[in-house]
């Protein structure tokens, strides 16, 4: 019979591609929860009669489209949490039945 030898590359790849998953999913989550303090705040600013944001803390005045701008942001950042989440689902928890060979 001619059996193959597992080699130890495909696996570390594998395991590679499992971390970078983890360390990605890690990343864009944190972002997400960055991005909706982010809108949220933004979106309780006052708004002046010119058309704009302003913060009286810092006295900063932001355009009137900085509240969709952080809710992009945070639709984008959440998205991409989602798909993460979904290869993760199928790396971790989803096992494949081998085929005999």
């Amino acid at each position: 019979m001619n059996r193959r030898r597992s080699s130890p590359q495909p696996r570390a790849i594998a395991l590679l591609g499992k971390v970078m998953n983890g360390v990605m999913l890690l990343v864009c989550t944190t972002a997400t929860a960055w991005a909706v303090q982010l809108w949220l705040a933004r979106r309780s600013l006052p708004y002046s009669a010119t058309g704009t944001y302003f913060n009286p803390q810092t006295g900063i005045t932001y355009d009137e489209q900085i509240v969709d701008v952080a809710l992009r942001l945070v639709l984008l950042f959440g998205l991409l949490t989602l798909l993460l989440l979904f290869s993760a689902y199928k790396l971790y928890i989803v096992r494949r039945p081998h085929k005999a060979v």
